[in-house]
C-alpha cells in the first residue's frame, strides 16, 4: 500500500478517536472515524478502507472483536488492529482467534502504534 491509504478508526471515546486520527494523518494516511460498532459497519458498507483500528470495549465488552467479524463479511481481507484499555487473557485470546494483525494495550508507545499501522498496511519503514 502507499501513503494514500484510508484507515477507519473506531472508538467510543471522542478524545481517543481524535488522538488516533491525528496520529494516522501524521503518518501521511487518510482516516475516517466512527464511535460505535454499528456506525463502523455503516461506514464499511459505504466505502473501502485499507485497515481498521478499533477499541475492543465500546457498547459491549466484545464490540471490537464482533466488529472484526462484521467487517470481514463486508470487506474480507481488511486488516485489523485492536486496542484495549483493559487487557485480559480473554481479550487477547479473542483478538488472536479473530485474526487481527495486531493488538495494543492502552496506553501504548507511539513507536508500537506506528509499527502496527505499518504492519497492517504492508509498509516497510526505515527509521
Amino acid at each position: 500500500m502507499n501513503n494514500t491509504s484510508c484507515i477507519l478508526i473506531v472508538d467510543d471515546d471522542p478524545g481517543v478517536r481524535f488522538m488516533l486520527l491525528r496520529a494516522v494523518e501524521g503518518l501521511g494516511h487518510r482516516a475516517e472515524t466512527a464511535g460505535s460498532r454499528s456506525e463502523a459497519c455503516a461506514r464499511l458498507r459505504g466505502a473501502r478502507f485499507d485497515a481498521v483500528i478499533s477499541d475492543i470495549q465500546m457498547e459491549s465488552p466484545d464490540a471490537g472483536v464482533r466488529l472484526v467479524d462484521d467487517a470481514r463479511r463486508l470487506q474480507p481481507d481488511i486488516p485489523f488492529i485492536l486496542l484495549t484499555g483493559g487487557p485480559t487473557m480473554a481479550t487477547v485470546g479473542a483478538a488472536l482467534r479473530s485474526g487481527v494483525c495486531d493488538y495494543l494495550a492502552k496506553p501504548f508507545a507511539i513507536a508500537d502504534f506506528i509499527s502496527a499501522v505499518d504492519l497492517a498496511l504492508g509498509i516497510d519503514r526505515v527509521i
